[in-house]
């Protein structure tokens, strides 16, 4: 269950369970607790004062459009560890757009306890994409909506990720494999299309050069450039 706060200048904003304990267990905790004396449970939190700047230097980098100076570390010949500074290139125009990097690496810590939680909106992104998709798998038109499951393009990261135009409507096993990179959409002299790669000879080979099915009745239109980075993902 998400916690509610607001904002310095009235927002109200939340925070899910996972992002509070990533902010809690650090190894310099960024957040400042109040807990019930009674029952110990979390009843207010407040950023440190070092999350606060941390967070006005990226607000300011992405306003400019261009990413802060993140440290890197190089191991030097006698095996000590150096912390450098490290010029990132522009953020594309479609990161801030989307509002998450395309280039994030996954957060296991994330990954494991959001297969112990109910993802935020899981069941309204689901029938919004029923409808979007028509109740029709995006690959096989299989149109029985017991094996239909909405699939995120950019993997789930919270509620935010939620978005109509980064989900795909799939039959349950190719859900399955799109999520495991074994089948992806490429776009192809301006259509989409289906790759397969690694399954070639298998019982998906069929799926190799097929059309997305966008046809008259089907409202969604997927966001290109979240396709084309789950393309380069494909395994080979």
């Amino acid at each position: 269950m998400p916690f509610a706060f607001r904002t310095a200048d009235g927002v109200i904003r939340s925070m899910d369970a996972g992002c509070l304990g990533f902010l809690l267990n650090r190894a310099q905790p960024e957040l400042v607790v109040r807990r019930n004396p009674d029952t110990e449970e979390i009843v207010a939190a407040e950023p440190t004062e070092r999350l606060r700047i941390r967070y006005e230097q990226l607000e300011a980098s992405l306003r400019r459009g261009v990413r802060p100076q993140i440290p890197t570390r190089s191991e030097s010949a006698q095996g000590q560890t150096i912390i450098k500074g490290s010029t990132r290139t522009p953020i594309a125009i479609s990161i801030l757009e989307l509002g998450f990097n395309l280039d994030d690496p996954p957060d296991e810590r994330r990954s494991e306890l959001s297969e112990r939680v109910i993802r935020e909106g899981a069941t309204a992104f689901r029938d919004e994409q029923m409808k979007l998709w028509a109740v029709r798998c995006a690959a096989t038109d299989c149109n029985t909506r017991v094996a239909l499951e909405a699939a995120h393009i950019f993997r789930y990261l919270g509620r935010h990720t939620n978005r109509s135009d980064n989900g795909i409507l799939l039959r349950a096993d190719i859900h399955k494999l799109f999520d495991s990179n074994l089948v992806a959409v490429e776009e192809h002299e301006g259509d989409l299309v289906w790759r397969i790669s690694a399954l070639a000879g298998s019982d998906y080979a069929a799926l190799e050069g097929r059309p997305v099915a966008l046809g008259s009745e089907v409202s969604a239109e997927p966001h290109r450039d979240l396709l084309a980075g789950h393309f380069k993902g494909l395994k080979r």
